[in-house]
Order: structure tokens, then sequence, then C-alpha cells
């Protein structure tokens, strides 16, 4: 047992809900990379099978080549059954789930057509001790993973990510064995939970789980995997107390309005679970770039007529939007946005100076936005004409100090006119 009497006595105060069984759970549990999960050691399979060299891949969101998917399937700790001759990651959550977690940690970065480690935030990685690297995976996990990183919209699902776990620990999850139908991978209200998402709460060690049968897996048997029965681990019921009593969630309508992970950064466990793992001192944080200096050559189209410019890392995305507007003879008297998601499939959102929501496209560099090569941007110009321009990030150039504001380098086609019935409307 790790904690004196008198600490346990202070964890009671700080965690009311957690009873002495679970924090006697939490005192005697030791982090290896085979518990409480097996989250540590398939992380640790899935780097090495990248790999410093990394692998070439066709997928346009830096998915793993379904070529190297039935090896990789049969390394990890619980290898699952799948029906398809073709695969793709999403119908093996077993790799999507810990994939996700490696995205959205840097750990493994994609750039168009190859995966590779992160060389430092491997490094940063290898310097935390197995505790510290859990705990650092759950925080990836409830505050930054996000089901775009795969390559889909959100599912239509009416929660977060972190809301759908949250949800699901409140209304479904039990110390008693649950029988699930398709549903609960489905979109609709309630405690839906993505397979991958369910594959990484077994993988974290929250819940046993036993599959459904390939023979009974109902109309959405594509999903390659299903969840049939599951329940609370000790474990389990030991962290979603703890958790819960962190966010001060009572029920699930407490999770309507606010999403608790929002705005939390690595490191937000540190408080709940050190007094339990006195080991938990480091938190993990990923190198990555701040500020990617250079040329950022844009192609910038309206249907098949299109512009590119040249804009330095140093201008600002506001910039970049009027000589858009002047390229293409539109007035600037509207308000717009620009909305993109990053290698980590976090939504980005910059909005005209003058309205009332931020962040404003005058708060960021365009070397900030840490764009995709190949990935666009979607501007949107004037909400009552809803102009909509994709904005592609073709390459990035090194930098020209001639260039001190976006340049137009090329263009195709007439631009339409903005008002086509001003006339008339007179």
């Amino acid at each position: 047992m790790r904690e004196s009497s008198e600490a346990g006595r202070q964890n009671s105060k700080r965690h009311p809900r957690l009873s002495e069984r679970d924090r006697q759970v939490l005192s005697a549990q030791q982090i290896t990379p085979a518990s409480p999960g097996s989250i540590l050691g398939d992380i640790q399979v899935l780097l090495d099978f990248i790999g410093s060299a990394g692998l070439s891949t066709k997928s346009d969101e830096g998915n793993l080549p379904s070529a190297v998917l039935p090896e990789l399937n049969a390394r990890l700790s619980q290898p699952i059954e799948v029906g398809f001759q073709r695969l793709v990651m999403r119908r093996l959550p077993n790799i999507a789930g810990p994939y996700v977690l490696l995205r959205v940690m840097d750990l493994v970065r994609a750039a168009p057509g190859r995966v590779r480690v992160g060389e430092e935030e491997l490094a940063v990685w290898t310097g935390l001790n197995p505790t510290e690297r859990y705990f650092a995976l759950m925080e990836a996990w409830l505050a930054f993973a996000e089901d775009a990183v795969l390559g889909s919209s959100h599912r239509g699902r009416w929660d977060t990510q972190s809301k759908e776990i949250l949800r699901f620990l409140l209304i479904e999850a039990s110390s008693s064995w649950k029988t699930y139908g398709e549903w609960i991978h489905k979109s609709c209200f309630g405690a839906s939970l993505s397979n991958w998402n369910a594959q990484l709460m077994a993988r974290f060690g929250l819940i046993a789980m036993r599959p459904r049968s390939m023979e009974d897996r109902g109309i959405i048997a594509d999903r390659g995997w299903m969840m049939g029965q599951a329940r609370l681990t000790p474990w389990g019921a030991a962290v979603r107390h703890a958790l819960l009593d962190f966010f001060g969630l009572e029920s699930a309508s407490d999770l309507i309005l606010d999403d608790p992970c929002e705005g939390l950064g690595y490191g937000f466990l540190k408080p709940v679970f050190e007094p339990y793992f006195p080991e938990l001192q480091r938190g993990y944080a990923p190198a990555g770039e701040q500020f990617r200096p250079g040329l950022h050559i844009f192609k910038v189209s309206l249907g098949r007529v299109w512009r590119r410019f040249a804009v330095p890392a140093s201008n600002t995305p506001d910039h970049l939007a009027r000589a858009i507007l002047a390229a293409f003879k539109f007035d600037d008297e509207h308000l717009y946005d620009f909305k993109y998601r990053d290698q980590r499939g976090k939504k980005h959102e910059f909005n005209h100076p003058f309205s009332q929501e931020g962040p404003c496209t005058t708060d960021v560099r365009i070397g900030q936005m840490l764009l995709r090569e190949k990935e666009a941007m979607t501007f949107l110009y004037d909400y009552g004409d809803c102009w909509e321009f994709s904005v592609r990030l073709e390459r990035v150039e090194p930098p020209d100090k001639k260039v001190r504001r976006p340049k137009l380098i090329g263009s195709a086609g007439k631009a339409p006119e903005q008002y086509p019935d001003a006339d008339e409307d007179w």
C-alpha cells in the first residue's frame, strides 16, 4: 500500500465518491506494460512497427496502409477477428484507438504519403516512467483524441469525445456483465460509444469485454468488430469515481451543456492520481513546432476558378483573406471565417476581426497554424451569399525576404460576379 492512513483520510476528503475499496485498489495498483491494461504494451508495439523510417501510405488522413494491418493486428495483445479481405484501419479498432493517441500526442506524425515517429516527442516519451506514460495516454484520450484523425466527422453524435467516454461511464458502465446490441456503436442520444473508444477502455483496463460473434453483428457488420458484453473492472470503478469527483459530475445531465475536458492540457490528472502514485511526477509535453517559417504556397479555388498565392509565415490569415478577395475582385465589406482541422484532428476556426466571436484572424500567424501540406481550409465569405473557397496548402518553400505580403503567383479562370443580380434588385 502506497499511502499512509493520514494520506488516506486526506484523499477521502478530496475524493468523497471514492469508497475505501476504491482507495485500496488505487493504492495497490502497479502500472506496467501489461497492467492494469495492455495500453502501454500496445503503444510500444505500434511505435516499434512504424519505426524510425516510417511507413508509406496512400491515405489522405495519414492512416496506416491496409497491407500492414493483418500483421499488426496479430502482434497486438488482443487481436480481433474480422471477416474482410480488404481492411481499413477503422475496421480494426484495436489498432485505430492506440493510433489516434499516438497521432494527437505527435508521437506519430503524418506527412504526405508517409507516417513516421516524431523523434523529439519519442525522446520525451522515453524519459517518462510507466506510470507517467499511462496517465499521459489517458489525458490524451480524454482531452485531445478526435475521431477526425481517422478521416471522418464526429459520426453525427451529439457528444464530444470526452462526453462520449464520460457518458458511457455514467450511464452504461456497471460492475456486472451487461449485454449490448448494435445500438451501442450507433449515432444516437444516450451513451453511444465508438468501437475504438470501447477498445481503449479495455486497453486502459477500465472494462473487461466480450466481442459479439461474427454471425451476430447485425446491420453494421461492416464496422468489423462490436462489443457484445462488458463490465467495469475494480480498477475501472475506482478510476471512474476519481474522475467523476474531479469533474464534479453527479449525473449524465451535467454533460448536456459543458465539456469538462475543454481547455485541459497535459498534467491535469496529476492532482487526481498522484496521492496514490507518488511516481507520477512528470507530465508529457509534445515537442511540436511552435512556428514553421517559409513561404506557404496556397491554391485557392472557387469551383473551377483558382488563384495561387505565396504567403510569408509571418502574415496572418487576415492578410490572406484580403488577398483572396482582391484576386477574385470581391469587396471586403462582409464577415468571414477560416475553418480547418490540424494533423491531430482538432478543429480550428478563426473569424473576421470585427466578429463578436474569437479567436480572430489577426490573433495568429500562418506559420503558427501548422497546416498539413495538401490539406485544405474552408474560407467562408459573406454569411448572406455564403461564398465558400477551398484554400489548399500545396507546399512550404524557403523564406523569401522580397515577399512581405501575400503574392499572387498563378491563376486560372474568370472570377464570378460577386453580385450577379444587383441590377435586378434595384
